[in-house]
C-alpha cells in the first residue's frame, strides 16, 4: 500500500480518500476485517489518533462497522459500496469536466482526447 501525502490536503483529508477508494476499489472486500488503526498509522507514518479520526469517519459513514472485540470489518453492503463508488466517480469527472470547462477546452476535442488516451492512461499508470 503505497501512501503519497503531501501538503496540497490536511493530512486526515488525503487518509480518508485513500481507504475510501481503497475499500471502494475492492483492495479490502466486502466483509474482510480491516487492518487496526496503529498498523495502518505506521504504514502511513501518522500519529493514531489522526487514523482513528479517520476510520471514525469510515465508520459514519457506513463503509466499516466496529465490534468492541473482533475489530472493524469492510461493511458487506454491496449497494451501498455501489452507490458511494459511483458517488465518488462523477465528483471527479465533475470537477475534471469543470477545470477542462475553465480552460476553454471544447466537448469534441475533450471526447478526442478521452477515446484517443483511455486505453494509453491504463498502461502508464499499472
Amino acid at each position: 500500500m503505497a501512501w503519497k501525502l503531501n501538503s496540497d490536503l490536511p493530512v486526515s483529508q488525503q487518509l480518508y480518500m485513500k481507504l475510501q477508494t481503497d475499500i471502494l476499489n475492492g483492495e479490502y472486500p466486502p466483509g474482510s476485517q480491516f487492518p487496526p488503526v496503529r498498523k495502518l498509522a505506521m504504514e502511513a507514518s501518522v500519529n493514531p489518533n489522526t487514523m482513528q479520526k479517520v476510520m471514525g469517519l469510515l465508520e459514519e459513514e457506513g463503509l466499516l462497522s466496529c465490534t468492541s472485540t473482533a475489530g472493524r470489518f469492510v461493511t458487506e453492503d454491496r449497494a451501498l459500496l455501489g452507490r458511494k463508488k459511483r458517488e465518488m466517480q462523477e465528483a471527479f469527472l465533475l470537477k475534471a469536466l469543470g477545470e477542462a470547462k475553465a480552460l476553454g477546452i471544447e466537448k469534441e476535442q475533450l471526447l478526442d482526447f478521452v477515446n484517443n488516451r483511455f486505453d494509453e492512461s491504463e498502461e502508464e499508470y499499472d
